[in-house]
């Protein structure tokens, strides 16, 4: 019995991981567009990645008619810089999602892992470029596809104010970090596809991003049937144990 439980225990624990960084876009070095695509921008070069970790899509603005993207030259170097990324349109986060203001990447566990991020922070390092530049953000993540809308915020109904609020602080100078938080048990176990979203809204003009990364998260096997078994199997050994006794 004590070495079936053994063998149970170090199962577990192989399938089990530590809360790390997983996912690192570092703009460090990056002079040109050379690492995105000339169309849609997405970065697939990553500073970070977990090695059961599938970057399906890298960050990217696939709305390039909205919101103009160039890492090319001056004041771009060693970062992403977003042109006219609130727009006029945008007043809300509502508006945000409606007039497409947003940047992306989707991943996955690969084949026979999982994703647990209950606690999980995205973070991400910019600087305002410019007075008018957006103040506020959210971060919204939808799993296995589909429509994104307001009540996909991961911090619902918070409007982060980014830099100091009505000052118009901007330059590489006042660059800061702020991030969300995946909360909930929904956001442990997933297997399928996960797009993350962050939108900008409350005013226009360009930001420019250094960092964007997810720590904090695990991408662990899914458990085996085996062990399953193995555990309901000790279990029973435990009840008929006791009954001899």
């Amino acid at each position: 019995m004590k070495k079936l439980t053994s063998l149970i225990a170090s199962l577990v624990c192989a399938s089990s991981a530590q809360a790390a960084l997983i996912l690192d876009f570092d703009f460090s070095g990056v002079a040109g567009d050379s690492l995105f695509d000339p169309d849609t921008f997405e970065l697939t070069d990553v500073d970070t990645k977990d090695a059961n970790l599938d970057l399906l899509v890298g960050l990217n603005a696939f709305e390039p008619s909205v919101l103009n993207s160039t890492t090319a030259g001056g004041a771009a170097s060693n970062d992403w810089n977003l042109v006219n990324w609130g727009g006029s349109v945008s007043a809300t986060v509502g508006d945000a999602v409606a007039g497409n203001r947003f940047i992306s990447f989707t991943i996955q566990a690969a084949s026979g892992y999982m994703l647990n991020l209950d606690g999980a922070t995205i973070s991400y390092t910019a600087y305002r470029n410019g007075s008018g530049a957006p103040e506020k953000f959210a971060t919204l993540a939808v799993v296995g596809g589909g429509g994104f809308s307001a009540a996909d915020q991961l911090d619902a109904g918070i409007d982060t104010p980014f830099g100091t609020p009505g000052s118009g602080s901007t330059g590489s100078g006042n660059t800061e970090t702020w991030s969300d938080t995946f909360t909930g048990a929904e956001w442990d176990g997933v297997t399928e596809s996960i797009e993350v979203r962050l939108y900008g809204w409350d005013g226009t003009g360009n930001m420019h991003f250094s960092d964007v990364k997810i720590d904090g998260a695990e991408v662990v096997l899914v458990p085996e049937t085996s062990i399953s078994m193995m555990i309901g199997l000790a279990g029973l050994g435990l009840i008929i144990r006791r009954r001899r006794v």
